[in-house]
């Protein structure tokens, strides 16, 4: 591209606010996107920046299935808090933690906040997708394969071959 497109293009985004829906974009944390018109997912949330990207992509309500001791570089709650968002702990370790009662509790918080934009997070979305997999086939009737699918779609990567054996 030349240089005077490149200005061109600069300008128009800028113009019509693209410029500061990239800058948010790129502030956002890894792996995120939306599952649904309200539900979101990602990876570890890092900063302040992050958390203030979110909300400003709507975010309003912070579901973390990190254990406590496993983020260690910003106090998640106090951040989050700062922001003005509601946060949500459910610590999900590994796959013995891929419980009924931390579906059901999920699911009862994705409940509370079903009118507002929700994301749940852990490291890297593989938790997210297997506790959204299990909620799906044991609690909204989906069929495995479907709630595999939710799972795979949630970021569910390691935690597959767990899931799939706890399905019903």
């Amino acid at each position: 591209m030349s240089y005077r497109k490149a200005l061109h293009t600069v300008g128009w985004m800028v113009s019509f606010g693209m410029a500061s829906a990239i800058a948010v974009a790129s502030s956002l944390p890894a792996g995120y996107h939306a599952v649904s018109e309200t539900l979101t997912v990602s990876g570890y949330v890092h900063s302040q920046a992050q958390i203030d990207a979110l909300k400003a992509d709507g975010v309003q309500v912070v579901i973390s299935l990190l254990p406590d001791g496993e983020q260690t570089v910003l106090d998640e709650r106090a951040a989050v808090e700062k922001a003005g968002l509601s946060y949500v702990s459910i610590p999900v370790a590994s796959a013995a933690d891929l419980t009924e009662a931390n579906v059901l509790a999920l699911d009862r918080a994705l409940a509370e906040h079903a009118d507002e934009k929700v994301l749940v997070h852990c490291a890297s979305g593989n938790r997210v997708g297997a506790l959204l997999a299990l909620r799906a086939n044991w609690l909204h009737g989906a069929s495995a394969e479907e709630a595999i699918i939710i799972g795979q779609e949630a970021g569910m990567t390691r935690l597959e071959a767990p899931v799939r054996k706890l399905l019903r």
